[in-house]
């Protein structure tokens, strides 16, 4: 900032100010971002006229000399430091006769804006990358688990039977369309604001598909005060953070209940909990909390906390320099949780003997009866739902669970409620009683039943086999760009 600061305020910058205008955006991720943008737009530079060969082969000389040096370090020790900290390098080495040429077409707001988009992306593909990881353990441990037996449960308590691989595979929906919001923040990020100048476009007109292109942007932004000024991108990407950080830590709240020592239909891996240093019997199940309180708390405190830092006039650019500070600590704290996530997943290990038991012994066949009563005995659901009701009633009072239920007991209480005769006979109850064939019994669309799990399991890899595609197809543009860039580089100086 100082070389072009005392120009017009005649003072050096304030420390704070320094600080708050370039300090907070020396991050290696993003200098490497604006290195790129910087060795794009000399190219474009060139190719559109507006400055000579040899103007362009010194800036790009200078420019591959400093990453000999390391962007990071030469950028931080410039009294700049910050989005003009290329044109203070260059002005070093070549002096203003020649570095002052980069800036052609270029601003403060467009330097910080085309640096973000680059940075916010690899973050994002960062992220979806962590998102595959846990996609694909869930549905590991979900084959694995497929015919397993498990209650599910309302406020806590059993409610009829599945399997924990279907419980798995209930995540891996939620993850999916977590993805979706990624994509959308992706969509919206990855176009360039070179366009912008300070907001109402440039008197220069830059080869900007060109630079477009080499830097990995799937278009131009369409307005050149929105790219610079509105910064509901970054809120769609700190949104798809939250939503994120949610998903894990409802799966992180489940793992803590069915871990402890009450429920004990999971254990998990010893590298994801811990022990008291008082009650030497405890083994804390560590992860989950963890996944609770950064999920659940920090990152959805930071979306609140990115939509309050935007309530202020919309040219108000210091808002995108907060923001990328925020992000950046987001997106580490979430790449965190899922890493926390998966490897819970990855080495926690089922009880099915206690999941069997607790499904068999809570009632969770209710549900099952009632269909069968519907199916056999022609009743409606309400008659069929107060017969089993009032049967498990008297059941209760004389110290039995359901497992003792009997023919009998259903007859009567269906002759009260209905005056319809059961024609089953108690094999036909006890098939039912038995929760393993509960579970197989559902045949609705992504019911527990077998088809349908092995069905979903199927689907889910194929999605997941989509995202890899979509992530791949994403770095390879990327990657094409940057190689045609080099290229590009290489015969300038050359």
């Amino acid at each position: 900032m100082a070389f072009f600061h005392s120009t017009r305020t005649k003072s050096e910058p304030a420390e704070l100010l320094q600080h708050y205008y370039v300090e907070v955006l020396q991050n290696p991720r993003f200098m490497e971002a604006l290195h790129a943008y910087d060795i794009a737009h000399v190219i474009a530079l060139r190719e559109s006229g507006l400055i000579t060969d040899n103007i362009a082969k010194q800036l790009l000389t200078g420019l591959i000399e400093m990453q000999s040096d390391g962007v990071m370090e030469s950028r931080r020790e410039l009294s700049l430091g910050g989005v003009h900290s290329a044109e203070d390098y260059l002005r070093g080495k070549y002096g203003e006769s020649v570095s002052g040429w980069i800036h052609i077409g270029r601003s403060s707001p467009t330097n910080r804006s085309v640096a973000t988009r680059i940075l916010t992306r690899e973050l994002l593909l960062d992220q979806l990358d962590s998102i595959i990881a846990l996609e694909e353990a869930l549905v590991t441990r979900a084959t694995e688990y497929a015919t397993v037996v498990m209650p599910t449960y309302a406020y806590l308590n059993p409610l009829e039977v599945s399997t924990f691989g279907h419980y798995l595979l209930s995540h891996v929906y939620t993850l999916q369309r977590v993805w979706d919001t990624f994509e959308l923040g992706y969509h919206h990020t990855n176009e360039s604001a070179s366009s912008a100048e300070v907001g109402a476009g440039s008197y220069f007109l830059v080869d900007l598909e060109l630079e477009s292109r080499l830097l990995g942007f799937d278009r131009i932004g369409a307005n050149a005060r929105e790219i610079i000024r509105h910064f509901d991108y970054l809120l769609m990407v700190f949104y798809a953070v939250a939503m994120a950080g949610n998903a894990v830590a409802r799966l992180g709240q489940d793992l803590r209940a069915f871990s402890t020592k009450e429920f004990d239909l999971v254990s998990l891996g010893p590298e994801y909990a811990i022990s008291s240093s008082v009650a030497v019997q405890s083994k804390i199940p560590y992860s989950p909390g963890m996944l609770s309180a950064i999920g659940g708390g920090l990152l959805l405190g930071r979306l609140t906390g990115a939509f309050a830092m935007t309530k202020t006039t919309s040219d108000e650019p210091f808002v995108g320099t907060e923001l990328v500070r925020d992000l950046l600590d987001s997106c580490k704290e979430l790449e965190n949780a899922l890493e926390i996530a998966t490897g819970s997943i990855r080495t926690m290990e089922a009880n099915p003997i206690k999941m069997e038991k607790q499904a068999a012994e809570q009632g969770t066949q209710a549900t099952a009866i009632i269909a069968l009563l519907i199916q056999r005995a022609g009743v409606s659901y309400r008659a069929a739902y107060q017969a089993v009701g009032a049967a498990m009633n008297e059941l209760d009072a004389q110290g039995n669970n359901i497992l003792s239920m009997k023919v009998d007991n259903l007859k009567e209480h269906l002759r009260q409620r209905s005056g319809v005769e059961l024609s089953f006979g108690q094999s036909e109850l006890d098939y039912v009683l038995d929760v393993s064939n509960c579970a197989n019994m559902k045949v609705s669309p992504g019911s527990s039943g077998q088809k349908e799990i092995e069905k979903m399991i199927n689907d889910c890899l194929g999605v997941i086999d989509q995202h890899k595609s979509s992530v791949m197809a994403k770095r390879e543009k990327i990657t094409l760009g940057s190689d045609e860039m080099y290229e590009r580089v290489r015969a300038i100086i050359s």
